[in-house]
């Protein structure tokens, strides 16, 4: 498995000496989580802290870098290296005494500038309460970086109130003894300090966690043979960090890169509401082309019950946001509307009779005759070409790939467990019938999510404000949008706005396909396979064109756009890709 996330360890290092074996093991809480954010799949993983110059110190450095651990940072110091003597009774670890860190207790790391710029570059640093690094985490905390502090189980409540303000994420273990509601209660006060999440590990009875807004539970898997519980909880926390961490970097939309740039979290609440926001908009869309198809093909009747059920839709989206079109609902940190008790009634039955009418209207359609001999083998975009070219939402799907962000990488309320038990809809027939076909069953796809997230959408705040504005950010957010996948980039300026912006809109990833869609048809199925695609015309004005390896970039208008993508695909010529972006091209 890989994570796209950056992880720093900093702080301790140290040998156990195993006495019953005697044998050196490396070890320390902030090495282990460089080397499993490494065994992970972490995108960078690197350590930082100070080692003495003995055999100790040389088994670690060895081991970290046998690991591929970045180094870059490390001082070494004439001294001892921390060492601690382990035992182990009945699989449980136990310690028989330290040299407190060895030469890493007396010299402790002090950052500089150099440092902080160098720690900027990683999604969390990560430190404890044996890595003598308290007194830099103000530091860190002014520039603005992500720390997550492992407290263990011997922390003094004065300990957390002078520490918990600097970190993002804090862990500790909780006694095997304490009952959940104790742990509840810890966690509550913990998180009352700043911290954003709070994590508590209770041995055979997993761990607790909470972020404010709701309590989640994990239990542990039984362990037949337990060896050593050595590293147990480290390897716990930083699986956690990462998944969380790579989770995060998805977005939805241009807001959503905005928060996962300044690290903002959004309210659970408000994640299901955008999401369910996000199908009724699909709802119109599809219901809306659908409506299109009909009317390309001679069933005028058709396309005019469609667009009267598609008012429903547009209904639905005015009652939970107070607009038929251009919702507005998305802002910075959350949503500016709830989903009062009333409404939420008001929205499954109004979803209930959507679904009764569209099944009678689909039901007609696929009925008729002319229908189905106007869309079957029309418009036809061959798998090879959809598999070379990449197209996205239904045109992909209609060709028998199931690509949908929604489920490859699921975001807000989509993430529900009942949400993801459903699918990507598909066709194989590639053809314009294929991709009413996926459009008609996201449209029933659609009703059930609303249904679901409604029922399931948790109680809190829809919205977090206090969050402060860090300049320079940048992040990335895509969503699964009617036409397909939208990927939006943004960077923050020093003075609170937006300071580049890119987005890639469906239309961009679909066009291309376009004129091997025609070939083989008359003039007269030009505007079903046009329909089909389902286009939108002004997301083609312009398109950037990066040369990554040549570091350059040129902005292109349609006309060149589609210039320098003609005679250069798979079919061109003796079934070979299309050539790279030349200076000509450009």
């Amino acid at each position: 498995m890989a994570f796209n996330v950056s992880a720093l360890g900093f702080g301790d290092n140290v040998v156990d000496r195993y006495e019953h074996i005697h044998t050196m093991y490396p070890g320390g809480n902030a090495v282990n989580f460089a080397v499993y954010a490494k065994k992970c799949g972490a995108a960078r993983s690197a350590y930082m802290g100070i080692f003495g110059n003995d055999a100790a110190a040389e088994h670690v450095i060895a081991s970290l870098e046998d690991e591929d651990v970045e180094l870059a940072k490390c001082k070494q110091l004439i001294g001892e290296n921390g060492a601690a003597r382990v035992t182990v009774v009945d699989g449980d670890r136990v310690f028989l005494g330290s040299n407190d860190g060895g030469i890493r207790g007396d010299a402790r790391y002090v950052l500089d500038r150099f440092d902080l710029a160098y720690m900027k570059q990683f999604d969390v640093v990560h430190s404890g309460n044996y890595c003598f690094t308290e007194r830099e985490l103000p530091k860190l905390k002014a520039a603005g970086i992500t720390v997550s502090f492992d407290f263990s189980d011997d922390s003094t409540d004065e300990y957390y109130e002078q520490i918990v303000p600097y970190v993002d994420f804090a862990f500790f273990s909780a006694a095997d003894a304490a009952s959940e509601d104790e742990i509840r209660e810890r966690l509550a006060w913990v998180k009352s300090l700043g911290p954003c999440f709070v994590s508590a590990t209770a041995g055979a009875e997993g761990c607790i966690a909470y972020d404010g807004e709701r309590y989640y539970r994990q239990h542990a898997k039984p362990v037949a043979d337990m060896k050593d519980t050595m590293g147990a909880g480290d390897s716990f926390l930083t699986s956690f960090l990462m998944c969380y961490l790579d989770s995060a970097k998805r977005g939805e939309d241009g807001a959503e890169a905005v928060e996962r740039a300044q690290g903002i979290h959004v309210p659970p609440r408000a994640r299901y509401i955008r999401a369910i926001m996000l199908e009724v908009e699909r709802l119109h869309s599809h219901l809306l082309n659908i409506g299109l198809a009909s009317h390309y093909t001679g069933f005028d009747s058709g396309f005019q019950q469609f667009f009267r059920v598609r008012e429903k839709s547009m209904d639905l989206a005015e009652k939970l946001s107070g607009h038929r079109k251009a919702y507005g609902l998305n802002v910075i940190g959350g949503v500016r509307r709830d989903i009062l008790a009333e409404q939420k009634l008001s929205t499954l039955t109004t979803i209930h009779q959507l679904r009764s009418e569209v099944q009678e209207l689909v039901d007609v359609l696929l009925s008729t005759p002319n229908f189905i001999e106007r869309t079957s083998g029309i418009g036809i975009l061959d798998r090879k070409i959809a598999r070379d070219f990449s197209p996205v939402g239904p045109l992909m799907r209609g060709s028998g790939y199931a690509r949908d962000v929604r489920f490859d990488h699921p975001f807000d309320g989509y993430a529900d467990p009942d949400v993801q038990k459903m699918h990507a809809a598909t066709a194989d027939t590639c053809d314009a019938f294929g991709r009413t076909a996926v459009r008609i069953q996201e449209v029933y796809d659609s009703i059930d999510m609303i249904e679901t997230m409604l029922e399931n959408c948790p109680s809190g705040p829809i919205l977090t404000t206090d969050w402060e504005y860090t300049p320079h950010k940048y992040a990335i957010g895509a969503t699964e949008a009617p036409r397909g996948e939208d990927v939006h980039w943004a960077m923050l300026g020093n003075n609170q706005k937006c300071y580049r912006w890119r987005a890639k809109a469906a239309t961009y990833s679909n066009w291309p396909v376009l004129r091997y869609m025609f070939r083989g048809n008359t003039v007269g199925d030009a505007a079903l396979i046009v329909g089909s695609l389902d286009p939108c015309y002004s997301c083609t004005d312009r398109v950037t064109v990066t040369d990554v390896a040549a570091k350059r970039d040129h902005v292109l208008d349609k006309e060149q756009f589609e210039n320098v993508w003609r005679d250069k695909s798979p079919l061109a010529g003796e079934g070979t890709m299309a050539a790279p972006l030349d200076e000509e091209a450009l």
